[in-house]
C-alpha cells in the first residue's frame, strides 16, 4: 500500500511541476501576445469604423426622410395642442356663462320665495 501511495505522490510531484513549466513558458509569451493582440485589435478597429462609415453613407437618405416625417408629425402635434387647448377655453366659457346664468335664475327665484312669504 505504501508503495502504491507513493507512486501516486510522484505523478502527482510531475505533473504539479509539468504545470509549473507550462505557466513559466506562457508568461514569457504572454507580453508578446499581447503586442499582436493589440495590432490585431486595432486592425479590427479599423475594419469596424470602415463598416460604420459605409453603413452611415447607405443610411443617411433614410434618416433624412425619417427626419423630415419626425418635424412633420412634431408640427402636427403642436398643432394639434393647440387647437385642443382653443376648444378647451371655448368649453370654459361656455360653462362658466351657464353658471353665471343659473346663478342668477337661484338669485331671482330666492328673491320671489321670499317676497311670496
Amino acid at each position: 500500500m505504501a508503495i502504491a501511495r507513493t507512486g501516486v505522490f510522484v505523478d502527482d510531484y510531475l505533473e504539479s511541476s509539468e504545470a509549473c513549466q507550462y505557466h513559466t513558458r506562457a508568461r514569457r509569451t504572454i507580453p508578446i501576445h499581447d503586442k499582436s493582440d493589440e495590432a490585431a485589435d486595432e486592425v479590427l478597429l479599423g475594419v469596424v469604423l470602415s463598416e460604420l462609415k459605409k453603413r452611415e453613407k447607405k443610411m443617411r437618405p433614410h434618416l433624412k426622410k425619417m427626419r423630415k416625417a419626425i418635424e412633420a408629425n412634431q408640427d402636427n402635434a403642436s398643432s394639434l395642442c393647440t387647437e385642443k387647448v382653443l376648444l378647451a377655453q371655448q368649453a370654459y366659457e361656455l360653462i362658466d356663462s351657464h353658471v353665471k346664468r343659473l346663478d342668477e335664475y337661484l338669485t331671482n327665484f330666492a328673491e320671489d320665495l321670499n317676497h311670496g312669504a
